[in-house]
């Protein structure tokens, strides 16, 4: 049986391809045996400011917040609702570090899962927006 794909991807245009540009990219794939069909239903574009190694698109563990805040408009208390599902996160533990996370031990970030059982996503939060969360400055 064939199945359809709707897929989110995150495209930075670091060498200025622009829209026009970047769907020509990739659209012009070639997949072996014309195993895949690519069609860009939409596109939306947001101006990122100056690129550089500390930019929050850039790094792990505050990629997620600043791509929420950027495409959906989320403030950094609104974080506390999952955004797949519209549930409550709850806080859970950080994995034991021989599961080799990254930021296992990392006491700078919380990780939070959904309640809502058919969903359970679980992301990564700053301190900073935790403490938000929790109505401290």
């Amino acid at each position: 049986m064939v199945k359809a794909y709707k897929l989110e991807v995150l495209i930075i245009d670091f060498d200025g391809l622009g829209e026009k540009g970047i769907r020509e990219e990739l659209t012009n794939i070639r997949f072996p045996n014309d195993c895949l069909n690519l069609d860009i239903k939409s596109v939306e574009c947001r101006d990122i400011g100056e690129w550089d190694d500390n930019h929050p698109l850039n790094l792990m563990h505050t990629y997620e917040a600043a791509y929420q805040e950027l495409f959906y408009g989320k403030s950094e208390s609104d974080f506390d609702i999952c955004p797949w599902c519209d549930s409550k996160r709850i806080q859970i533990p950080n994995p034991p570090k021989e599961d080799g996370w990254w930021n296992a031990y990392d006491p700078l970030n919380t990780r939070v899962q959904c309640s809502n059982p058919k969903c359970g996503k679980t992301a990564i939060l700053t301190l900073a927006i935790w403490n938000r969360m929790m109505g401290k400055k």
